[in-house]
């Protein structure tokens, strides 16, 4: 997805129509909350929420920071340019980068952990 919107940004950054680039912020801003909706979904399926409860919020609150980041990008703009769409790419794979190492990965512990235990 970063590098999508990168391609996009670069490929002529004065010739990029404003509905276009709406349209890979909706998209984006889309895929990511439903990604984050799935996630979430799956942390309350394998008990997450219970066991590791300030693991489980400070999760949850990383996704609904981050959504507030990409809204102020989005929302603060007059007009859409190209490069709101690189700056977007990079909090992409900044956001990526520290929220699994910080988040997923304990998730994904916490699963795994439950799987041997069974």
């Amino acid at each position: 997805m970063a590098e999508r919107l990168s391609s996009h940004a670069a490929a002529d950054e004065h010739g990029v129509p404003e509905g276009e680039i709406a349209h890979l912020l909706q998209e984006t801003i889309s895929t990511v909350t439903q990604h984050f909706l799935n996630e979430e979904s799956l942390m309350k399926t394998f008990g997450y929420r219970e066991r590791e409860p300030a693991r489980f919020h400070a999760h949850i609150e990383s996704h609904a920071d981050f959504s507030g980041d990409v809204c102020k990008l989005v929302c603060s703009a007059d007009i859409l340019r190209p490069d709101m769409l690189e700056k977007l790419a990079g909090m992409l794979v900044d956001f990526a980068v520290c929220h699994q190492r910080d988040h997923d990965d304990p998730f994904l512990d916490h699963v795994l952990d439950g799987q041997r235990a069974s």
